[in-house]
């Protein structure tokens, strides 16, 4: 759009491993809302593994994007079914 091109702007996986990380580890790592559909230590390989990277390849974050997706959609579909739908 424009003429200008963000990619050259945004270093996402950059921003997930630096200032974004303690909320990725938080959301992703050992999380049992994932264990109906999902393997929780594939989950926490993936997400370690992609932290521990030190050089970027071309959408590295996607997996992890896609994951952090995945959790904040069942967090808001558990509380919706819990009585406090408050804090969502």
């Amino acid at each position: 759009m424009g003429g200008h091109r963000y990619d050259q702007a945004m270093h996402r996986s950059e921003w997930f491993r630096g200032p974004s990380r303690p909320v990725i580890e938080r959301l992703l790592l050992n999380n049992a809302d994932f264990e109906p559909v999902l393997n929780v230590a594939g989950v926490n390989q993936l997400v370690r593994e992609f932290m521990d990277r030190r050089q970027e390849t071309p959408n590295d974050y996607g997996p992890i994007a896609s994951l952090l997706t995945f959790a904040l959609f069942l967090k808001v579909v558990v509380r919706a079914n819990s009585e406090d739908v408050t804090d969502v």
